[in-house]
């Protein structure tokens, strides 16, 4: 039993890292606008991570208040799909 619950604590771990990780990438994405009216026309950024490997995609959205499909894609592009 204490087995599965240092691997469960280390995964948790992992997971924990990668999210910091992909939280810090979106937050740098918004800072790199040159203007916070710049930053306006992007209305939706979107961070995507996948624990297991460690990849982590950032992206924006052009329309509006709608997360385009296109976004959604390369996300899923930029991770892999599983």
């Amino acid at each position: 039993m204490a087995k599965a619950y240092k691997g469960y604590r280390a995964y948790k771990a992992q997971e924990a890292a990668v999210r910091a990780a992909a939280e810090k990438e979106l937050i740098d994405a918004i800072k790199a606008f040159p203007s916070a009216n710049k930053a306006a026309e992007h209305a939706t950024m979107i961070a995507g991570y996948d624990v297991k490997n460690g990849k982590i995609a950032v992206g924006k959205s052009d329309h509006g208040t709608i997360l385009a499909d296109e976004t959604k894609k390369y996300i899923e592009g930029k991770l892999g799909k599983n």
